[in-house]
């Protein structure tokens, strides 16, 4: 009988070590990490030679006489030297990721553990989640069915993780509402092994994949519009599937059981592209309430470094955990979901309007290289625009800036203490041909798009839409040189326009010979304007 195996305190140390130690096909491996590395003998033999298993060896002596002693002696060996000649050592044909823990079979090493990491950690029965609960509703605009599906789907990843919901979480916000501090703290309630945070779609859906290999929720922050849309059918595919191809560089791809999920976060309206009836995404948009704006710098600043200071504290990361083990979802249906406002807008416009309009600007300013505009006027000229088409979309001046700088890769440059937009008009030009299927005629000088094409009867009426926005921009150039002229005006005014005290009694008749200039029309005035500029 071999003492060593037999001894309590190599068991005790086998089942320790091989939870990162283990032999497949006969070669050695170490787990660490989510990672499997192979090693050679020598280098197992290395890391535990100051393992050491201590076994009591009791030896018979026999004398001539025939009388017996006995002595006992302390015997040692690594433990390596004991468990390479283990017959009952943990020996394995493949590597898997698996939730299913069932259906893993012996032979197979399965790289998923459960949610173990945070068990070490104690008094997370005393703390409160109310901080926690209170920033995800301001992540979702405080709608209570939207937050109890969130906390219900992230439920389902603990208590289910083998089985898809598909659908995937869109939480769209502006800059500065925390959204960070929530992903950082999912991941490590989840344990970041399984979690991977990129603002780079192509990351996981392009060639090279492999880091969707034993993750269970996939994060993109600050997703690009034009990435998504051009990988569209990829991420509905990655939602659903239930198994994937995953490829290394200079590796041959595998097929592998696929058990990801995905959120995505953006600060921009289009970040996703949504198609009509479409049950996969499922939109929310978040509160403003704590932006320094509306709340306050200081107000701001106390509010997020006390969250700061409760999402990086494991008791609540544990806390979060067991409530997310414990909460009821008998009888959550992934798929049944009340659709958001914003959910319904961007469905009905699956693109980006400001395309549309800067499709219209390009062609307006076809034969110039560049075009300055103020900020404040660009957003005034598309507002018009976006709601002579019908447009739901109503852009703040930042998210407006966003998208034109992000999306469409327009300079904004400051002049004068004012900011202005330069546009490239041949690169926009390109972007809006390869990204977004704008056609442009210069024959005919017209511009056709993907987005509004089925609500375009006839050219005459495209043509009649770009006459209409010559004239609206016009006019919003014109309020500039109206801003340049404003001392001026005052002294237009005085000379044409009747003093204001003549019209106190609103039913008196004009009474002097310059009454023909008692109303003047705003469109006359700037045309007296243009006179003096």
């Amino acid at each position: 009988m071999n003492l060593f195996l037999e001894s309590k305190e190599y068991q005790d140390m086998k089942v320790k070590y091989e939870k990162e130690v283990f032999k497949l096909f006969g070669n050695y491996c170490t787990y660490d990490d989510n990672k499997v590395e192979h090693k050679t003998a020598a280098n197992v033999a290395e890391y535990f030679k100051n393992k050491k298993v201590y076994i009591n060896d009791v030896e018979e002596k026999k004398s001539k006489k025939g009388d017996v002693t006995t002595t006992t002696v302390c015997r040692v060996k690594t433990f390596y030297e004991v468990w390479s000649e283990d017959p009952k050592m943990k020996e394995y044909k493949e590597v898997v990721f698996n939730c299913n823990v069932k259906k893993v079979k012996a032979h197979q090493f399965n790289l998923f553990n459960g949610f173990n990491h945070l068990n070490d950690i104690n008094d997370y029965k005393k703390v409160k989640l109310d901080k926690v609960f209170n920033h995800l509703r301001s992540l979702v605009d405080y709608n209570e069915e939207h937050f109890t599906y969130i906390i219900s789907w992230l439920a389902q990843l603990i208590q289910q993780p083998h089985i898809l919901p598909h659908t995937c979480i869109i939480i769209i916000s502006e800059e500065g509402t925390g959204k960070d501090l929530f992903l950082e703290f999912i991941n490590e309630c989840i344990g970041e092994k399984y979690t991977y945070k990129t603002d780079s779609i192509e990351s996981v859906c392009g060639k090279f994949n492999s880091m969707l290999g034993g993750r269970l929720l996939i994060n993109f922050n600050e997703t690009n519009p034009v990435e998504s849309r051009n990988r569209q059918d990829n991420i509905k595919n990655l939602i659903t599937a239930n198994k994937v191809k995953l490829e290394s560089k200079y590796k041959d791809p595998v097929k592998s059981d696929n058990f990801a999920r995905f959120m995505f976060f953006s600060n921009r309206l289009f970040a996703f592209p949504v198609e009509k009836g479409s049950r996969r995404p499922v939109i929310m948009q978040s509160s403003t309430k704590y932006l320094k704006e509306n709340y306050g710098a200081k107000e701001n600043s106390a509010h997020f470094n006390g969250l700061y200071k409760v999402f990086h504290d494991e008791r609540y990361q544990r806390a979060f955990l067991e409530h997310l083990k414990s909460y009821d979802i008998s009888n959550f249906k992934p798929n049944d979901f009340t659709k958001s406002k914003l959910h319904e807008t961007l469905e009905e416009n699956s693109y980006s309007p400001i395309s549309a309009y800067l499709s219209q600007l390009v062609m307006f300013y076809h034969d110039q290289k560049e075009v300055k505009l103020a900020t404040s006027e660009a957003l005034t000229a598309f507002t018009e625009y976006a709601r002579a088409n019908n447009s739901k979309f109503d852009y703040s001046q930042t998210k407006f800036n966003v998208e034109l700088e992000n999306t469409f890769n327009v300079k904004k440059v400051k002049s004068c203490g004012k900011m202005f937009f330069i546009f490239n008009i041949q690169a926009l030009k390109s972007l809006l041909e390869k990204e977004y299927k704008v056609n442009f005629s210069d024959d005919e000088k017209e511009v056709t798009t993907k987005i509004k094409c089925e609500d375009v009867e006839d050219v005459d009426t495209l043509k009649a839409e770009i006459e209409m926005l010559k004239h609206k921009l016009q006019k919003y150039e014109s309020k500039s040189k109206r801003a340049k002229a404003k001392k001026l005006t005052v002294k237009v005014k005085k000379n044409i326009v009747k003093p204001m005290d003549d019209f106190c009694d609103a039913d008196a008749e004009p009474n002097n010979e310059n009454a023909q200039y008692d109303r003047i029309e705003d469109d006359e005035m700037d045309d007296i304007l243009l006179e003096f500029d």
